[in-house]
């Protein structure tokens, strides 16, 4: 390819930027003047000036032409910015979705073979799009963008629009696009990424059963779309928590594996990784493919369509539901004891093989941690189905389970930011980092000492460090940092709560009929969960909060799990009952962003009145969470702490 074709990106940032940002936002309407594209798109060429781009323009109308070109769809970055955003995808999306042919696409887009198959503009934008989180600001710039954020949503929106006019008829065009477009989240489209996968399946399905469109794609590019599908529906399914839509692979489909053979042309042929590396890329990508297999009985059991899985189930299905579970786990154990991951990683330097090692850690981490709380949903919206000492075992091992894969998730997410090049990583990574931000925070609230609490703070300060820098890239970045803000508030206002005495005897006992019937409050106390023993040390870790309290652990973690999956905070009813009816005498929780601060006062302090007035009828109340902190916190006016998050919230750590 002549990297000198085309208008230079330094002659093109000569022109106004006013006028591409404008442009985006709207664009002219048909009936404007004709305005050349340097003004409207400083740092683009018309489509037509690359000869290995294909658009059938001819099967659109005038009108629909008209509008694509005002939105800047038929224009593309000049050469030298279109390289780097070609390489940059190579570098880093493609090497974990590998939707399109690495060599194949070289062959088109360096024109080195005559006669070759083009390069549909839908897939050019996408590429476009997917890749400029990767691209330097100066580039991006060039471009006639001031943001990363800007330009990827630029990007975005052209491919859409040609996707929406028909401005591809190829169903394996439009698949692979929609794979590529998947990778959009925004607070308008909180659903983007799950509604473009769905496209991307059922042109999949097209492109398979439809005779002649079958034959117009050879047998590797259709297990690339598929391989794609998979691994970008488990990769939706874990960072949002949302339902598969992939919950069994078709065995007519032949992708149940991914063998190295198949990338055999493309290890040779790479122009942005050397044979050595592409080869452990391909490896790591065969484990990242494994780990997806892995999860297919975990997914249509853990996650629910719209919001949060807790179904009521006779004792014949919560049985056989912890059965499932405990399934899942012995598969995903087996992922991980067969793994060569630790050995890729060890055998090979290149930054990018450490990148995507990390990422599958991280995946099967975050699989563990969504798996057991749903376990424990299960477990705490069925106490009468399960004997104290059988709780007692399945809440010390579920809280051993979290411990360990908060751990290393956390070790994981540090390590990336560590390596000082977050711009490098996936979107997916936003839905990985709410809960080990948010136990960390606890963790610093609840430390004992100042070493504990300055260990922590340097361990928030480095995933605040990522949330931050994925700002910069993506939009759905800045959705997660103003909703840890709340999440944190939530935290912190839950340590605090009085806690129900009766909710956690129902937890023992099934109702209340049952303690008042059978079970003195002595009695109740000897046979108590963690959270219920009188004179218990105060809680040091996060871990401690879960043992004493695991339904207040849980209506934070729901309530991340919730605000991923549908798109927003949760109301005051969404959430179960068990969940947020935590104060005494079941009165009701006000999440704090669905109230004003004085309204969230005066629960606190009307739970605390039924408290003193419960125990004034001879009930027990489990003694209140102690925070331990070494801040002076301000008092309200009727005694009770006021909320401090100054050191929770992530400004802090600034």
């Amino acid at each position: 390819m002549d990297l000198n074709r085309g208008q230079s990106a330094s002659t093109a940032n000569s022109s106004s930027n006013s006028g591409a940002q404008s442009s985006e936002a709207g664009g002219p309407s048909a009936g404007d003047a004709p305005i050349s594209l340097s003004t409207l798109f400083p740092g683009h060429v018309d489509w037509s000036t690359y000869p290995f781009v294909e658009f059938r323009d001819s099967s659109l109308g005038q009108d629909d032409l008209t509008f694509l070109t005002a939105k800047g769809c038929l224009s593309i970055p000049d050469t030298q910015a279109l390289h780097e955003f070609v390489r940059n995808y190579f570098l880093y999306v493609h090497p974990g979705f590998p939707v399109l042919n690495e060599a194949e696409f070289w062959v088109s887009y360096t024109r080195s073979r005559v006669g070759h198959d083009m390069i549909p503009l839908l897939i050019l934008q996408a590429v476009l799009f997917a890749s400029s989180p990767y691209v330097t600001l100066t580039t991006i710039q060039a471009c006639g963008f001031r943001t990363k954020t800007e330009a990827r949503n630029a990007f975005y929106k052209r491919a859409k629009f040609l996707f929406d006019v028909h401005g591809e008829v190829c169903p394996l065009a439009q698949a692979q696009g929609a794979v590529l477009l998947s990778h959009h989240a925004s607070a308008a489209e909180p659903q983007a990424g799950t509604d473009w996968l769905a496209r991307a399946i059922q042109s999949a399905l097209t492109l398979d059963n439809l005779p002649g469109v079958s034959a117009s794609a050879d047998l590797l590019s259709k297990k690339r779309l598929w391989w794609s599908i998979v691994l970008r529906d488990r990769c939706l399914s874990l960072a949002l928590h949302r339902r598969t839509q992939m919950p069994a692979i078709d065995q007519s489909l032949q992708i149940d594996t991914l063998d190295e053979c198949d990338f055999t042309n493309e290890i040779m042929s790479s122009y942005v990784y050397d044979p050595a590396t592409k080869r452990v890329l391909v490896k790591v990508l065969r484990e990242h493919y494994e780990l997806a297999l892995a999860l297919s009985d975990m997914m249509p059991l853990v996650y629910s369509s719209h919001g949060i899985r807790v179904p009521s189930l006779s004792k014949t299905a919560f049985d056989s539901t912890l059965a499932r579970v405990h399934r899942v786990e012995c598969t995903l154990d087996r992922w991980l004891s067969a793994t060569k991951l630790a050995a890729l990683m060890d055998s090979h330097a290149h930054e990018s093989v450490a990148v995507f090692v990390s990422l599958a850690y991280m995946y099967y981490y975050a699989a563990r941690i969504n798996l057991t709380h749903f376990e424990l949903l299960t477990i705490e919206n069925h106490p009468s189905y399960i004997p104290t000492p059988t709780y007692t075992a399945h809440l010390t091992r579920a809280a051993t389970t979290l411990t360990e894969s908060m751990r290393h998730l956390t070790s994981i997410l540090e390590f990336l930011g560590h390596r000082g090049k977050t711009h490098t990583l996936p979107l997916s990574l936003l839905g990985c980092l709410p809960m080990p931000l948010l136990t960390t925070a606890l963790d610093i609230s609840l430390a004992s000492s100042s070493s504990q609490m300055a260990l922590h703070k340097r361990r928030l300060h480095t995933l605040g460090q990522v949330l931050r820098s994925l700002e910069q890239v993506y939009e759905a970045a800045a959705m997660i940092s103003a909703g840890m803000s709340h999440f944190l508030h939530l935290a912190y206002m839950t340590v605090q709560l009085p806690l129900d005495r009766d909710t956690q005897m129902v937890a023992l006992f099934g109702s209340t009929d049952n303690i008042t019937g059978g079970n003195t409050p002595s009695a109740v106390e000897e046979q108590s969960t963690p959270a219920a023993v009188e004179g218990q040390t105060p809680s040091r870790t996060w871990k401690d909060f879960l043992l004493q309290s695991p339904r207040a652990y849980l209506l934070i973690s729901t309530t991340v799990d919730y605000s991923l999956c549908i798109g927003h905070l949760p109301h005051d009813h969404a959430l179960p009952d068990m969940l947020t009816c935590v104060f005494p005498g079941s009165l009701k929780i006000r999440f704090p962003w669905n109230g004003s601060e004085d309204e969230y006062r005066e629960e606190i302090q009307e739970a605390v009145a039924r408290r003193k007035k419960m125990s004034q009828r001879g009930y027990k109340m489990a003694r209140r969470m102690q925070v331990v902190t070494r801040r002076k916190r301000p008092v309200l006016q009727g005694g009770e702490n006021a909320v401090n998050l100054d050191y929770l919230d992530l400004g802090a750590a600034r």
